[in-house]
C-alpha cells in the first residue's frame, strides 16, 4: 500500500472512530445504569477502528512504543479496569483505546507480564480458536440446543478453523505476498527507469 494509502486510511480510522464515539455518547444512553447492550455497527465500529490505528501505529512508531511500553502498559492498565467495571453493555472510546496500547505494549516487549501471561500455551490454543467461540457460541447457547448445545460448540469451532479459518488464513498469506512482491516489482522497475 503506498504512503498515500496508508495516510488516508490513518485519518479514514481517526475521523471514523472519533464520529463513532461522539454517536454514541449523543444518541444512547449507554453510559446510564440499566442500558440494553446495541450492537448495531454505528455503535461498535470503533472498536475496530482503533485496531486499525493501532497497525498504522505499529508502522510508523514502533521505537518509540518499544521504549514507552512498560509506561503504556500500566498507565492503560487502571483505566482499562476502571471501564470495565463501570461500562458493561458498551466499551467506550478510551477503553477501546486502552486496550489497542496494552496489545501494542505486550507484542513489543515480552517481559512484561501481559506478555508473559498471553504465551501460556493453554491460553494460546485458546486465542487460536476463540474467532470460532465468538462465533459459533451465538447459536449454540440458546435454550432451543440446551445441554447438547455445550458439546456441539466444540465440533462447530474444529470444523470452522479446519473448513473456514485455515483456508482463508493460507489465501491471505498467499495474496498479501503477491502485494508485496508486486510492491517491490514496482519499486525495483521505478529505480531501473531512473537510473
Amino acid at each position: 500500500m503506498s504512503k498515500a494509502g496508508r495516510r488516508a486510511g490513518f485519518w479514514f480510522a481517526l475521523v471514523g472512530s472519533l464520529g463513532v464515539a461522539a454517536y454514541r455518547a449523543l444518541f444512547t444512553d449507554f453510559m446510564k445504569p440499566g442500558f440494553v447492550p446495541i450492537f448495531t455497527t454505528q455503535v461498535r465500529i470503533d472498536a475496530i477502528l482503533v485496531g486499525c490505528l493501532l497497525a498504522y501505529a505499529m508502522d510508523r512508531w514502533r521505537e518509540w512504543i518499544t521504549r514507552h511500553s512498560r509506561v503504556m502498559f500500566w498507565c492503560c492498565a487502571p483505566i482499562l479496569a476502571f471501564d470495565v467495571w463501570r461500562y458493561q453493555a458498551v466499551p467506550p472510546l478510551h477503553e477501546n483505546a486502552a486496550i489497542a496500547l496494552m496489545v501494542a505494549a505486550t507484542s513489543v516487549n515480552p517481559g512484561l507480564i501481559g506478555s508473559r501471561i498471553l504465551e501460556f500455551p493453554h491460553l494460546k490454543q485458546t486465542v487460536m480458536f476463540c474467532y470460532g467461540i465468538y462465533l459459533w457460541q451465538g447459536l449454540f447457547f440458546r435454550a432451543a440446543f440446551g445441554a447438547i448445545g455445550v458439546l456441539l460448540l466444540p465440533i462447530a469451532v474444529m470444523l470452522s478453523w479446519k473448513l473456514i479459518e485455515e483456508p482463508c488464513q493460507r489465501l491471505g498469506k498467499r495474496l498479501s505476498a503477491t502485494v508485496r512482491e508486486s510492491e517491490f516489482g514496482q519499486s525495483t522497475r521505478t529505480l531501473v527507469l531512473q537510473q
